[in-house]
């Protein structure tokens, strides 16, 4: 279940004020003042309200992207003379290129989900919205400023090639934002070697996977972490965010913070300055 969805059908009648002519010109211009600042409170719920439902869509969109990806494996298997492999040498170039822009869709949603949900709640602390507790909605925030917006050539950056995940249960398609689930043995030999531990260190290190994390949630800006800390995120990964619990994190602040916020800001509309639901 999307789980923006609750929210925005409780939003969406609060939204639904209008005004005529004769209301309009009882507006006293004394009160053109506090008009302004109800019309811009008004104004910064819809954006509110739109990037949620864009959020919303994005969701559906991830969903509906597994459902094609299976479509898409069955095409490829099609004509195949070993039903356990693929020769992409016998698959239609229509099936590869439907492939590709798949694979392409798939990071520019997941991208922009981890970019509108920074701009969100950026807009909710200007309100005071209290996102404590929020754990899994701060390390998408975290994650996006590490590896999206301020990637260092030598120091926080992705990896090229990132793996996605195909839910069982019909859920969005989860794609790797920072790649650092995969390891090169050279690179990570090198990265073992400058932190002074042995080749033999195995990767799933519960510790190290730890500090990653905080490091990841630190609030050190990239060019001012610490160098062997990002040497240890190369050299034992990080685990990626899970977008699907950050959107319910979100949900659960936008129902029980934002939408009475809203609630009042066009209830006053309608009270002090005549306009009406519709």
């Amino acid at each position: 279940m999307n789980p923006l969805n609750g929210f925005l059908l409780a939003v969406e009648p609060v939204m639904q004020i209008a005004w005529d002519g004769a209301a309009q010109q009882a507006v006293d211009r004394a009160r053109y003042e506090e008009f302004t600042s109800n019309a811009e409170e008004r104004n910064f719920s819809h954006d509110v309200v739109d990037r949620a439902g864009q959020l919303s869509y994005c969701f559906d969109r991830l969903c509906e992207l597994g459902i094609e990806y299976n479509e898409i494996r069955t095409a490829m298997k099609q004509g195949q003379p070993n039903s356990q492999g693929v020769d992409l040498s016998l698959v239609p170039p229509a099936v590869l290129a439907r492939e590709e822009k798949w694979v392409q869709e798939l990071h520019v949603i997941t991208g922009f989900c981890f970019y509108e949900i920074k701009s969100i709640c950026d807009m909710l602390k200007m309100w005071g919205v209290n996102l404590d507790g929020c754990q899994e909605l701060r390390f998408v925030l975290k994650s996006r400023d590490r590896f999206l917006a301020h990637p260092r050539l030598g120091g926080i950056m992705r990896l090229a090639h990132r793996s996605y995940g195909i839910p069982f249960d019909g859920g969005p398609v989860e794609a790797s934002v920072s790649g650092l689930n995969s390891f090169d043995p050279i690179t990570r030999a090198h990265y073992l070697a400058s932190l002074g531990l042995d080749e033999g260190t195995p990767i799933l290190d519960e510790a190290q996977r730890q500090a990653n994390e905080a490091c990841v949630l630190s609030p050190d800006q990239n060019h001012r972490l610490d160098a062997a800390g990002i040497t240890r995120l190369k050299a034992f990964g990080l685990r990626d965010a899970n977008l699907k619990s950050a959107l319910r994190e979100l949900a659960q602040v936008l129902e029980t913070q934002v939408l009475p916020r809203i609630q009042t800001v066009f209830e006053t509309a309608k009270r002090e300055f005549g306009f009406a639901s519709f």
